[in-house]
């Protein structure tokens, strides 16, 4: 039998406990042997991130040490350019099953190539998200109906936490601990990520275009 991999990617700028427990309930549901945290070099429609991606890294690392079913990998941080998707699934190339988990409105933006995506999954997760529809978003659509067929809803429960709200936080001096897990709370204190300073000359770097 294939080992089946939960293959959840992200910016993680930083790593917060949404994260974690959107990563625990889908080894449950979908009784998978692990889950593959991959954070994003250049993610496709976001801002860069902020926090940098040794920083990121470490972070991720610290975060889901005390999960043995829990692992990262550096496939998207290593490699030039955007992170595609595609690109990372044909990387990976392992003859695992895999599980893709993402919320329910991350197919809502331009997706490259979602039909070869979803043939390189076993199972297509999308975890519902307050304000979210059941109906599938355009791209998804589209597909076909064996392709659909991959597709899972996980009931998630609300958790408002938000990696963008976290970094505001500490940029303005508000707590923040108990919305990342102690040893990620503890590496920002130390090392200042995400500071008024650090912010700020991110702010500034994006007006320039140095991103």
């Amino acid at each position: 039998m294939r080992r089946k991999t939960g293959v959840f990617g992200g910016t993680f700028d930083p790593v917060h406990n949404g994260h974690l427990f959107l990563a625990l309930e889908a080894l449950h549901a979908c009784q998978l042997d692990r889950v593959l945290f991959i954070p994003n070099r250049v993610p496709p429609h976001k801002e860069f991130p902020l926090g940098g991606a040794e920083a990121r890294w470490e972070m991720l690392c610290e975060a889901i040490a005390g999960e043995p079913r829990f692992e990262a990998s550096r496939i998207e941080l290593d490699r030039t350019g955007r992170s595609y998707t595609l690109d990372t699934l044909e990387a990976l190339g392992t003859g695992d099953a895999l599980v893709f988990i993402c919320g329910a409105d991350a197919f809502r933006t331009t997706w490259h190539r979602p039909d070869a995506v979803l043939e390189h999954l076993d199972t297509l997760l999308l975890a519902n998200r307050f304000g979210v529809g059941q109906e599938l978003p355009p791209a998804l659509e589209a597909l076909s109906a064996e392709l659909r067929n991959k597709i899972r809803r996980l009931d998630f429960p609300d958790i408002a936490i938000s990696s963008s709200d976290i970094r505001l936080r500490i940029a303005t001096g508000r707590p923040f601990r108990y919305l990342v897990p102690e040893s990620v709370h503890q590496y920002i204190e130390r090392l200042g990520v995400y500071s008024r300073e650090a912010f700020k000359g991110g702010l500034e770097a994006e007006e320039k275009g140095s991103f």
